[in-house]
């Protein structure tokens, strides 16, 4: 019988998080950078790691959007800031989307 060394708990949870906080910074550097657009990204399936971010600071990584145009945004769809992506409608992603691509409703 042969022992294998297995990784304790903490070090494949503190793995999996930093993994989570890589693909959603490069996630919001893509939106700020024009890589892929904010509706792109509602609109598609949403991967597990994007469900439990925050719907503001994913609105907040749109070009020339800050606080009071992304609050504005929000009070449309209707959502509050820290609710996470993974929970909203595909009523409110497609609004969301709408308002952000510019086609008003």
């Amino acid at each position: 019988m042969t022992l294998t060394a297995e990784k304790p708990q903490y070090e494949i949870a503190r793995e999996s998080a930093n993994r989570i906080r890589f693909a959603r910074a490069e996630l919001k550097r893509d939106i700020k950078t024009g890589v892929v657009t904010l509706p792109e990204v509602l609109l598609a399936d949403i991967p597990d790691w994007l469900v439990g971010m925050k719907v503001e600071k994913l609105v907040l990584a749109v070009p020339r959007v800050g606080p009071r145009v992304a609050s504005r945004w929000l009070a449309r769809v209707p959502t509050h800031p820290h609710s996470h992506i993974g929970y909203l409608t595909m009523r409110q992603r497609l609004l969301l989307a709408e308002i952000s691509s510019g086609k008003e409703v």
